[in-house]
């Protein structure tokens, strides 16, 4: 965005630099407690550090998005069920995998 002091209004830049958010929740159910309170407490760590996001859709189409990382992940955990809320960054939404 730009501005000039005291000017009358923005002006909008196109850079060019388009991102996409996707965030979606995942529950899991353990047989026994301590199963999932030790998968809650090692979770984070299996987590990759980024790169191409393939998403399939219900048709069997898949997605690609690229530069993709793992924003924020929230965990809970009710008795031998966990849940896992994420939030992934990364460029735009394609049908082809150009990583």
């Amino acid at each position: 965005m730009r501005q000039f002091l005291r000017g009358p209004k923005a002006k909008q830049a196109d850079r060019g630099n388009l991102h996409t958010t996707v965030a979606f929740s995942v529950t899991r159910y353990f047989d026994n407690i301590a199963d999932a309170e030790q998968y809650i407490l090692l979770h984070a760590a299996t987590i990759p550090g980024g790169g191409t996001v393939k998403f399939t859709s219900t048709s069997g189409t898949n997605f690609y998005m690229t530069d993709s990382v793992v924003s924020t992940t929230e965990s809970k955990q009710t008795g031998r069920t966990t849940l896992h809320s994420y939030s992934i960054v990364g460029g735009v939404i394609s049908l082809n995998n150009i990583s």
